[in-house]
Order: structure tokens, then C-alpha cells, then sequence
């Protein structure tokens, strides 16, 4: 039994190795990655080619008109690749860090400049041709050519601005700090990850897979009731859970696995790459894989009833890692209560807000610089920077409303309940702001 248990540890070990730490999913959204930078180098060639046709002495008519189709045939095919790659981002919690999507913002900025150039540029030989041609037959050839090129122009610029609406919604999606978006997200990549676990074949992965799950199979309990542990039997599985989590988000992970939007916001804040993403949610589905082998669920074939295997979400992972999170909490820094983590955020919003109301104007704009100095020390504050602007911001939205005498009903004079929530939620703030204040006070006039 000793040779069967570490038989299986080594399966393990090689198993999260040997996997590829890219789904198919990661392959489709680099290849429109660099599908994107393709074509914005085919269109930064196209806008040259341009900018010579009209700068040359006799504009070629022909060519330049086809010189503005091509280019407008590929700013749509931008906006086709752009949109699906927003799509695949849609399914992603992590980042790509070697996909940096600034550059789409700089070309279509530089895009916009030269089309502005060249509308000007037109537009002043249309007039000059008015003005300065005598020859009526050579004039009323000529103006439509303008008119036309004018209107071709037109037609890029109202492309140019779909595709920065485009990236906008890139950029908010990739950003973004809503809560049912960043769950699906996380859930999303979750399933491409558990879907990637059972159908890798690539270095025996397949035959690995199998191996370990072969240890899982429901034993016939003897004497005693007690539920049969398989983590008990194959120890060393902590080993492989605290490997992807040390190499990923890090002891951070314990205070907020049981939670799965705490955990998204946790990687979004930590700014994981995708495939540092994939590992840690790989050694997590295998967690819940074993757990429900052990129950006699069998991931590689079918189940007769229930909910298929396919459907193992994060949730169904969580009682497994419990037991496993017992056995390596020892090493690690101990759980921190929510109540505490709460209490720790609500000071740094308490503490931020008095700055702003001590010093105003000169504190405007260090909010950022403060969360990443405390995070330097090694003080970091929870749930990310953009949620810890966010609560600043309704702070002292509550604050000034306060001050105006807050929401009450007109006839019983009882707040309304926006009100009713909002003091519930801010008393505890302003309570420890009132402290801060004191103390600032007798600092400011020493």
C-alpha cells in the first residue's frame, strides 16, 4: 500500500508538470492577438502609401481610391477580430501580461491624426481648384475627385471610431470591477480550465489523469461509519495545491478560496497572467475531481444520474480544499477572519477620506500611490485598488449627503431605505473617521 500511495504522489507531481498550463481557449485569444498587430502594421503601411498619393505632384486617381478601399476593408476586419478577442477576454479572470492592448489605444489615436491631416489636405485642394482653375471643363472634373476622396476619408473616420468604441469595451471588460461580470469571468475559465484537465492528451497527460483518479475509487468500509478520506491516503496532494498557489497568488489564497468572487477580485487586484491563473485553478479541479471520484462520480467516463461531471464548477471544489487547507495551514500565514479584513479595508477608506478632508486638492490623485506604498511595506490592503477608490468615492458621496440632512420620509420622518442602507453601511466608517480626525487634528498643529 505504501509503494500504491507513492505511485500516486509522483502522478501528481508530474501531472500539473507535464499538463499544458495553456487551454485551447489561451491559443485562440494570442493567435487574434497577434492577428490584431498584423493588421495594425498592414494599416500603418496603408496610411503611408496614402499620405505619398496625395503628397505626390499629379494624385494617381485610381490608385487612391483603392488605397482608401483596402484600408477600409482592413480597419473593418480589425473591428470583426477586435470584437471577438473582446468575447475570449470575457472568459478570462487573469491577464495576458505579453498582450498589451495600450498599443491599439496609440494607433487609433495616431490613426485619427493623419485622417484629420488628410481631410485638411483635401479640402484645400477642392477650394484651390475652385478658386484658382479657370478652365470650367478641368474644374468640374477635378471637384468630384476631391469630393469623392473627401467622402472615402469620411468613411474611415466613421470605421476609426467604431474601432475605438470597440477598445473601449475592451478596456472595460478586462478592468472591469463589476461583481456578476467578474464571477462569470472567473467561472468561465474555471470551466475552460476543468474541460482542458479531462481532455489534454498531449505527454500521456490523459493516462496521468487516470492514474491518479484510479486511487479514488469508493473502498467498502468495514466496520467503522466514517466516511472513507481519500485526501488521508494520498497525502502529499497539499504539496501540489500549495506548489500552484505559492507560484500564483500566494498565501492570500487561504483567506479567500471559500469565497469565489473574493478569490477573482483577489487575482484581478494581484494582476496574475492567465496561464499563473490556469495552474492554480487546475490543481483546484483536480481537488474536486478526486472528491467526487471518491463518491463514486467517474470523470472519465459518465455518471447515470445527477449533474454531469462536465458541470463541476469552483463551488463544488471548495469542502475538498478544506480538508486539504487544514494540513498546510501550518506553513502558511493563518486565515484572516472577514470581520477583521473588513474592519482593516473600512480604516484605509476612513483614513484616505480624512487626508482628503484635511488637505483637499493635494491629496487628489495620491490615492493609488498611497494603496501601492502601504502594499511596498507589505501592508496590503484587501479587495483591490479600484474597489478601495470605489468606496472612497461613495464615502464621501454619504458624507456630503449627510451634511445636507441625509433622505427621510416626508410624513414619518423615518430614513428611506437607500438611506437606511447607506447609514448602515457608513456609521462604522464615519465612527473611526471621528478618531481619525482628533488625532490629525493635534499633528496638523504641532
Amino acid at each position: 500500500m505504501n509503494f500504491a500511495i507513492l505511485d500516486v504522489k509522483e502522478a501528481m507531481y508530474r501531472f500539473l508538470d507535464n499538463i499544458s498550463k495553456k487551454t485551447p481557449k489561451d491559443v485562440v485569444r494570442k493567435l487574434l492577438y497577434e492577428t490584431l498587430k498584423n493588421s495594425f502594421e498592414e494599416v500603418d503601411a496603408q496610411f503611408d502609401e496614402l499620405c505619398k498619393l496625395f503628397y505626390a505632384e499629379i494624385i494617381d486617381v485610381t490608385r487612391t481610391k483603392s488605397a482608401f478601399e483596402e484600408l477600409w476593408d482592413t480597419l473593418l476586419y480589425i473591428s470583426e477580430n477586435l470584437l471577438e478577442y473582446t468575447n475570449q477576454q470575457m472568459e478570462v479572470i487573469g491577464l495576458d501580461k505579453d498582450c498589451d492592448i495600450e498599443f491599439i489605444h496609440k494607433k487609433l489615436v495616431n490613426y485619427q491624426l493623419i485622417t484629420n491631416e488628410l481631410k485638411g489636405g483635401i479640402i484645400d485642394g477642392r477650394n484651390n481648384t475652385i478658386r484658382f482653375t479657370p478652365d470650367a471643363g478641368r474644374r468640374n472634373i477635378l471637384v468630384p475627385k476631391y469630393e469623392k476622396f473627401l467622402s472615402l476619408a469620411d468613411e474611415v473616420e466613421e470605421v476609426l471610431q467604431i474601432l475605438y468604441e470597440s477598445y473601449q469595451k475592451l478596456y472595460d471588460v478586462i478592468h472591469s470591477n463589476e461583481s456578476e461580470q467578474v464571477l462569470n469571468r472567473f467561472n468561465k475559465q474555471f470551466k475552460n480550465v476543468k474541460d482542458h484537465l479531462q481532455t489534454e492528451s498531449s505527454l500521456g497527460s490523459n493516462d496521468l489523469l487516470e492514474r491518479i483518479l484510479s486511487y479514488g475509487e469508493v473502498r467498502k468500509q468495514p466496520v467503522s461509519k466514517k466516511t472513507h478520506n481519500y485526501f488521508d491516503d494520498c497525502g502529499g496532494f497539499d504539496m501540489l495545491i500549495s506548489k500552484a498557489v505559492e507560484e500564483s497568488i500566494g498565501n492570500e489564497f487561504y483567506s479567500v478560496y471559500e469565497n469565489p468572487l473574493e478569490l477573482a477580485r483577489t487575482i484581478q487586484a494581484k494582476q496574475l497572467d492567465n496561464t499563473q491563473v490556469n495552474e492554480l485553478l487546475m490543481a483546484v479541479a483536480l481537488a474536486g475531481m478526486l472528491s467526487e471520484k471518491q463518491h463514486g462520480v467517474n470523470y472519465l467516463f459518465s455518471r447515470p444520474r445527477g449533474r454531469p461531471p462536465r458541470d463541476l464548477c469552483y463551488e463544488d471544489c471548495i469542502e475538498p480544499l478544506k480538508e486539504i487547507v487544514k494540513d498546510i495551514q501550518k506553513r502558511f500565514t493563518p486565515k484572516v477572519k472577514r470581520a477583521n479584513r473588513k474592519l482593516f479595508f473600512n480604516l484605509f477608506v476612513a483614513i484616505v477620506v480624512s487626508l482628503l478632508q484635511q488637505y483637499g486638492d493635494k491629496f487628489i490623485g495620491c490615492i493609488s500611490a498611497f494603496y501601492r506604498f502601504f502594499e511596498q511595506i507589505g501592508c496590503k490592503i484587501p479587495y483591490g485598488l479600484r474597489y478601495f477608490q470605489k468606496r472612497i468615492q461613495e464615502f464621501c458621496t454619504y458624507l456630503h449627503e449627510k451634511s445636507k440632512g441625509g433622505y427621510y420620509d416626508a410624513f414619518d420622518e423615518r430614513p428611506t431605505k437607500s438611506w437606511a442602507r447607506k447609514l448602515k453601511i457608513f456609521a462604522p466608517l464615519e465612527k473611526i473617521q471621528h478618531i481619525i480626525i482628533d488625532k490629525l487634528i493635534p499633528l496638523k498643529l504641532a
